[in-house]
């Protein structure tokens, strides 16, 4: 043993000698003052920050821990009343590590076997326990040498303030004095909530990770890794809240992944247990036999929100006690409330059903019957509550899913990326009421953007590269292939080929990040593929988009592609997912623009998860796509193949493509806020049964090329394949290239089915056709889905659509009319069932709401001389509203895709339409004139809006007539007689001094009293 210990001794002083040659300061005994970041401090015993005194260790310092076992190991307690003031940053983390440890070389501690090397951090306060001898109690790990007052924790202080741990690593703990007398990374005894514990990991404890003895400190941000007992045990009456909790259990050792205990003694001891716990990541070691993720025993109780827990083979077992023990116990917290598991995510948890997942536990009973008086009483309690537990499982939101983790592995292979992707993870996400837990939009520890693992650079996990690496920064990276990861916004990314994610695979793309594609046509050609089963994470911002784009854009130089005819530079993105359609060869279908040179599988998709979630695109910009490999196959600017509700697409662009813009096959995804500009064949493309809401998008066609804006089919092959279309779309904005002959605003064939409501289109020759077929041809056509009534025109404005007529705006074209009589037996037929479908059609324009009126738009133009601003100002745009029933929707006050507010609208600062040019500076709100009110009125009031000088005009009025103007507060702005000639006043008053707002103008002559409305700009 002395030879051991020598040998640990000399390399202990190889190690400290090696620190960059710092001064080594040794310290024992008690401590206190202010150390030296310079400095290494090396703990020799039970080093103690005493009753009343503060030791502040300043960021970036290094605490290594002497050798030895039991009572001769080394340590550092923060005494009752004692105060440690920690404070390290994420660049200069404070390390409290084995002096065996060279912190400046992640290989000398690599294996996770170096455990047990130094005691921990023990710190004590003066919160309350629930134990018979709270504030007498002394803490485990206090060694016999020791006074007997070192380690006393507990009280009745629960806002007990013991310092400040932030930024700190504690590596390489739990020495043991004795069985079940150990030292953990980090113990927390009687600690309360005045104390701050926040991004604090502990690595390679010999026992518990972090262990709390009652009290009511709050963590945040807070790491578990790698203990070889439990990784967070509570006891004792702990009453704490912890968000952003990260656990990850050792592929070889340990136990639970949380010991929960509510007492020691009495078990029903006051106060009792009621931890709240949200935003957790446990990452187990699944498929070791018996491996518990979480257990409630001796009347622990908590709840658990919006967390995910992967790989164990056990899941959340709760003890329930009979009547002849305790009169308390685990069980009775669930009970009464106190404990319970919301919306949280279980993948690969036992036998993934609620059962399984959730268990109930008689306590002893290994060994007798749980304190009934028979085992009969024993099994029945248990099978009750039992039932009880897992109902709880569904009726709390909790789900059993793939989760869809970013990257697990138990080896310092930079694998590890502990993020989730799958849509359970931002949907339902709940927050308990408390101002402590800030309101996150994601279940578990970690933000799945970009961003988001806030363990790297200071964490052991992270220096001994268990995580996953960034890229570097500030280079032109050419990417090919397939690709996964986290891409950095500093860099270039330059797509050679076609680059794909392949299924299984995640790419993390962050705000900010531009990426350029080769030229080349063809199977030549270069394109971003997001395969079925992969998921890409794109979330730029108003501020930061993310911009796609030919390499031969220079994205900081809006004068070098200004011409939409810069078309065709590279494919464009093409998703593809499972979600299905209705083609004969629905989930082995491949999407268009895949070349031969790719495999078979690349391209595949559909299927049968309606839910499937292919990743998030928010604020990307995708500009001049669209090569083609062939006639009809052609890439668009985005193509979604079988894409599902679970993808999140907001705030996206197709800006030049030389075929569609945006072309969906079937699936379900949905929607918001999306500009589609200066495609040359379609604008918005649908077809192979969509079934997806899509709100807030804006159109806008070239002046001299494109097609359709919008070509709404319904099917291939067969034209009746199920799931029939069926897409709803509100809040859309249309502005066509009138006056180009037979160019179509939108067309309904092959069965497509959908509605539009609260919408604007403008300046198309022809308008909305919709396509019929006689019974020879197939069983359903787009005109069925009218008379169904799941096609459907509410509430829309036309204007300078066609004659302006509803004849003419809402079309019937039999199907192969130009080669024969669409499926009818006769001409005669043919003739008669469009006929009557003409009238039919022509008759859902005013009674579904629609209207061919002027709407007032605020600037047009299709050339890049800033004069195009697609807000209206006619009332009609803010009135007359349809209401659909679908939460997808947002409720607005406005038809068209943007309000009249200049602060909404939302095409501007991050599009290419707005950085070529195109929009004008959009800085006032577009007033709305009340044209009812006015309409009814004896006088006139213009013009309206006003800047601030208004005409008013009346007639039939006396000598003279008191013009009054109120604000809407009633507060008179102005008041003045004015003459009137011949009966008719015409005067001119002066609103300039106003605020801007609505105005009363209120007009006395003869008796009587006439008003109008105007606005003041």
């Amino acid at each position: 043993m002395k030879k051991i210990l020598f040998v640990l001794s000399i390399i202990a002083s190889l190690s400290v000698a090696s620190l960059m040659a710092q001064d080594t300061v040794r310290v024992s005994n008690t401590v206190s003052g202010t150390w030296d970041a310079t400095k290494v401090y090396v703990l020799e015993g039970y080093v103690r920050v005493d009753n009343g005194d503060t030791l502040v260790i300043p960021a970036g310092t290094v605490v290594l821990a002497d050798t030895g076992s039991q009572e001769n190991a080394s340590a550092m307690i923060i005494e009752r009343n004692g105060y440690l003031d920690a404070q390290g940053t994420a660049s200069n983390p404070i390390i409290f590590s084995s002096v065996l440890d060279d912190v400046n070389d992640p290989s000398d501690l690599l294996d996770v076997q170096a455990r047990g090397l130094w005691g921990g951090i023990i710190m004590c306060g003066d919160a309350s326990t629930n134990t018979a001898d709270n504030g007498n109690e002394q803490v485990e790990g206090i060694p016999s040498t020791l006074p007997a007052s070192v380690g006393t924790f507990g009280g009745s202080v629960d806002n007990d303030n013991s310092g400040i741990l932030r930024y700190v690593s504690i590596r390489h703990t739990g020495v043991a004095l004795a069985s079940n007398n150990e030292i953990q990374g980090l113990t927390l005894a009687g600690v309360g909530n005045g104390t701050t514990i926040e991004y604090v990991e502990s690595y390679a404890s010999d026992d518990d990770g972090i262990e709390i003895f009652g009290g009511t400190v709050n963590m945040k941000n807070i790491a578990i890794i790698f203990a070889a007992d439990d990784m967070l045990d509570l006891d004792q009456g702990y009453r704490g809240k912890l968000q952003n909790v990260f656990i990850m259990q050792a592929a070889d050792f340990g136990d639970r992944m949380g010991e929960w205990d509510g007492a020691d003694s009495p078990e029903d001891g006051m106060p009792f247990a009621g931890w709240v716990i949200s935003n957790m990541t446990m990452i187990g070691r699944r498929p070791v036999a018996d491996d518990r993720a979480i257990t409630f025993r001796a009347n622990g109780r908590g709840q658990v929100w919006s967390s995910v827990i992967i790989e164990q083979t056990r899941g959340v077992d709760i003890e329930i006690s009979g009547p002849n023990l305790v009169s308390t116990n685990s069980y009775d917290g669930f009970t009464a409330g106190t404990t319970a598991f919301s919306t949280n995510v279980f993948d690969n948890v036992a036998d993934g059903t609620a059962e399984g997942i959730f268990k109930v536990t008689a306590k002893d009973d290994d060994n007798a019957i749980g304190g009934w008086n028979s085992q009969a009483d024993s099994t029945a309690a248990v099978d009750a509550a039992a039932v009880a537990w897992a109902a709880h499982f569904a009726a709390a939101g909790n789900v059993a899913t793939d989760a869809q983790i970013g990257g697990v592995t138990w080896t310092n292979d930079g694998g590890n990326d502990p993020r989730f992707y799958a849509p359970e993870i931002t949907n339902n996400v709940t927050t308990p009421a408390d101002p402590f837990f800030d309101v996150l939009s994601y279940k578990g520890a970690f933000n799945p953007g970009p961003g988001g693992l806030w363990i790297r650079n200071w964490t052991a996990f992270d220096h001994y590269g268990y995580l996953t690496a960034p890229a570097a920064a500030g280079d032109t990276i050419t990417v090919t292939g397939t690709v996964s990861g986290e891409w950095n916004a500093a860099n270039i990314y330059k797509l050679q080929g076609y680059v794909r994610i392949a299924d299984g695979d995640t790419l993390v793309i962050p705000a900010g990040t531009v990426v350029l594609a080769d030229t080349g046509s063809q199977e030549a050609a270069s394109a971003l593929i997001v395969e079925r089963g992969a998921y890409i994470d794109a979330r730029g911002t108003a501020q930061s988009p993310i911009i796609f784009t030919s390499c031969l854009d220079n994205t900081n130089d809006p004068t070098d592609l200004l011409d939409v005819q810069a078309k065709g530079l590279w494919g464009g993105i093409i998703m593809c997912g499972s979600a299905s359609t209705n083609t004969a060869d629905n989930g082995n279908e491949q999407v268009e623009g895949i070349p031969s040179t790719l495999p078979a599988t690349v391209g595949v998709f559909g299927g049968t998860n309606d839910a499937d979630n292919s990743g998030i695109l928010r604020y990307v910009s995708i500009r001049h796509t669209g090569v083609a490999l062939a006639s009809n196959n052609e890439i668009q600017g985005l193509t979604l193949a079988g894409v599902g509700s679970g993808t999140t697409i907001e705030f996206v662009e197709s800006y030049a493509s030389d075929d569609d813009g945006i072309e969906i096959f079937g699936g379900t995804v949905n929607m918001k806020n999306i500009v589609i500009a200066f495609a040359a064949d379609d604008m918005l493309d649908l077809d192979q049964g969509y079934r997806g809401k899509i709100q807030n998008i804006y159109i806008h066609q070239a002046a001299d090329f494109g097609d359709r804006c919008g070509e709404w089919d319904g099917a291939d092959s067969p034209e009746d394949g199920t799931p029939t279309s069926a897409w709803v779309i509100s809040n859309m904005t249309i502005v066509g290239r009138r006056p180009v002959a037979d160019d179509r605003l939108i067309t309904f064939r092959a069965n497509g089915r959908g509605q539009v409501w609260n919408s604007i289109m403008i300046e198309q020759q022809r308008g909305v056709d919709i396509e019929i077929s006689g019974p020879n041809l197939v069983s359903t056509s787009s005109y069925d889905g009218f008379t169904a009534g799941t096609t459907a025109f509410a509430n829309n404005i036309f204007f300078n659509v066609a004659d302006g007529t509803a004849e003419e705006i809402f079309k019937v074209t039999a199907k192969d009319d130009d080669n024969a009589i669409g499926g009818w037996d006769t001409q005669a037929d043919s003739t008669a069932a469009v006929d009557a479908a003409i009238t039919a059609w022509a008759a859902h324009f005013a009674a579904g709401g629609n209207i061919a009126k002027d709407p007032q738009i605020n600037g047009l133009s299709w050339m890049n001389d800033g004069g195009l601003d697609p807000r209206f100002a006619d009332w009609e745009v803010t009135h007359n509203l349809g209401t659909i029933n679908d939460p997808f929707f947002t409720a607005t006050n406005y038809k068209g895709a943007f309000s009249q507010l200049a602060s909404e609208f939302w095409a501007k600062g991050w599009t290419a339409m707005d950085h070529y040019g195109y929009f004008a500076g959009i800085t006032d709100d577009v007033f709305v004139s009340n044209e009812e009110i006015a309409e009814e009125s004896a006088i006139k009031a213009f013009p309206n809006p006003t800047t601030g000088i208004v005409n008013v005009v009346a007639t039939d009025i006396a000598n003279g007539a008191v013009i009054n103007v109120y604000d809407m507060t009633g507060r008179t702005v102005y008041s003045a007689v004015h003459k009137a000639v011949a009966g008719e006043l015409n005067a001119k008053i002066d609103l300039s001094n106003e605020n801007a707002g609505l105005y009363i103008i209120a007009v006395e002559s003869n008796g009587k009293t006439e008003v109008s409305r105007v606005v003041l700009k």
